[in-house]
């Protein structure tokens, strides 16, 4: 059975022979399915990723995004989606397409785009204390709605920080150049 907006698949292991593998997988999803159904997401998570981990099922990969979004991890729960439907068999897909297309939908919603439009040499992009591609921050960062601490540094120029709101399906361009660092500026000039 399966339902995107209140619970997890508990049906996609049915066909699996029953080695040891497969039965350590098989009781970790179990375990996953009864801790999804008790509200521990955390630990659901971290039992449908070892079952991934040990089997390479896709189909597994459509609990760890019903996971993602039941703990708000909008842009994670986004992504694996878009795994599952890369991986998973086009029969499956097309039997969940409705219940796929209402999670695109409600989670696309729920994140928006930061974007660094600056070509500084030596850019380093920090969002919420993570350093982030510049190249990917350049093209476009998905990040859950909400506020956002974005750090800019590169040499020569003094650094920048500065909280953003963000809100669902909203571009956010950070566009404003860095200042030159007045420090190597005065030793520059003495």
């Amino acid at each position: 059975n399966c339902d995107w907006s209140s619970d997890v698949c508990s049906s996609d292991l049915t066909s699996w022979a029953q080695d040891d593998l497969d039965r350590e997988a098989r009781q970790r999803f179990e375990r996953g399915v009864q801790l999804t159904d008790s509200g521990d997401f955390n630990g659901a998570m971290a039992e449908f990723n070892r079952v991934y981990e040990l089997t390479r099922n896709p189909q597994i990969l459509y609990n760890v995004a019903v996971t993602h979004e039941a703990l708000a991890h909008h842009v994670e729960a986004l992504d694996t989606l878009a795994r599952y439907i890369a991986e998973a068999p086009p029969a499956v897909i097309q039997r969940r397409q409705a219940d796929i297309d209402a999670a695109l939908a409600r989670l696309r919603a729920r994140v928006g785009t930061l974007t660094v439009a600056l070509d500084h040499p030596g850019l380093t992009v920090r969002v919420d204390g993570l350093e982030r591609s510049t190249d990917r921050a350049r093209a476009g960062l998905l990040v859950d709605s909400g506020r956002h601490r974005v750090a800019l540094s590169a040499p020569g120029l003094e650094g920048r920080e500065q909280d953003y709101d963000i809100a669902g399906a909203q571009v956010v361009v950070i566009r404003e150049p860095l200042a030159p660092d007045r420090k190597s500026t005065r030793l520059n000039s003495s």
